[in-house]
């Protein structure tokens, strides 16, 4: 499959990862972001399903469009010759039902995933002609979690259940794709018009109360430091000292974004771990030098 897009973690998943590890969340914050966490594992999933695919169809991973004003997500689309097949995934797990048009799971009221179904729809149809793009299009909700049972007597045709999905890739391979000019547009309009996905949901900090320090990615302890290494004593896995240094940046500028990346805020922010030193060389080599003097400052390039 030839990915024009790849898929990342969400700005939002990003943030609270950031926050997890050095705030104690309350249940609502960490109900929260497990959702998120386990549907960040469901496109991961789904794009397992699409590697397959053969390297002309051109796919799309995680876009963040406006359509009049309103902010929408798409997890997945796939260009085909004549038409574009958007992609909803959902990673849930155990026994759902369908009632007079209500879901429910363990007998409690969820919200119904068609109604968000046909809410993009309408605004996949307003960008699309806003910009003038000649194309047809379905949207697929897909069900990607092989626990996932649906009882449901009604056939849905925009619903892909996991015994579904084989299936549903075998089809979607026959579909030929030869690029035009008209390809490179509706393509180039999609990737032009993402706009930043905003905080839907930011729990109160303040950098005082925060933990200091490095954390593992994998089972989200302290690390500690072992020559140009650093280790978690609790999983064992480990990294380079430049990559766990510029994964505290990154999670830093995520939490921070008005405050400016200096040698000492870094060096305070990793609780003196790294030595300055090490720090002014992993910045100069990944980020641009701003200003002079004590007002230097690094923006990533």
């Amino acid at each position: 499959m030839a990915i024009i897009n790849p898929l990342n973690p969400s700005h939002q998943l990003q943030f609270l990862r950031a926050l997890s590890v050095r705030k104690e969340f309350s249940l609502d914050e960490k109900q929260y972001f497990h959702l998120l966490l386990k549907g960040y594992e469901g496109e991961k999933r789904w794009r397992e399903y699409l590697n397959g695919f053969p390297s002309e169809i051109p796919i799309l991973f995680d876009l963040t469009l406006k359509s009049n004003h309103t902010i929408f997500q798409v997890d997945a689309l796939m260009v085909h010759q004549h038409h574009i097949t958007f992609f909803e995934t959902k990673n849930f797990s155990g026994n759902f039902t369908i009632k007079d048009g209500h879901w429910y799971h363990s007998n409690k009221e969820i919200k119904n995933p068609l109604i968000q179904i046909e809410r993009n729809q309408t605004l996949i149809r307003q960008f699309v002609d806003q910009h003038h793009l000649q194309l047809t299009f379905d949207y697929l909700l897909v069900f990607v979690n092989p626990e996932f049972m649906l009882y449901d007597s009604k056939p849905r045709k925009k619903l892909i259940l996991p015994p579904q999905i084989p299936n549903l890739i075998r089809n979607l391979s026959q579909m030929r794709h030869t690029p035009t000019i008209h390809h490179t547009k509706i393509i180039q309009t999609l990737l032009t018009h993402q706009t930043e996905s905003p905080l839907f949901f930011t729990p109160k900090y303040t950098y005082q109360e925060l933990a200091k320090g490095l954390f593992c990615k994998k089972c989200r302890n302290k690390m500690e430091r072992k020559a140009n290494r650093v280790i978690c004593p609790t999983c064992k896995s480990q990294c380079s000292l430049e990559n766990a240094l510029l994964d505290l940046i990154h999670d830093f500028s995520i939490l921070f974004p008005a405050l400016k990346v200096t040698n000492q805020v870094i060096f305070n922010w990793c609780n003196g771990i790294i030595s300055k030193s090490t720090i002014r060389r992993v910045l100069l080599n990944n980020y641009s030098l701003k200003g002079s003097g004590r007002g230097i400052y690094y923006e990533r390039k």
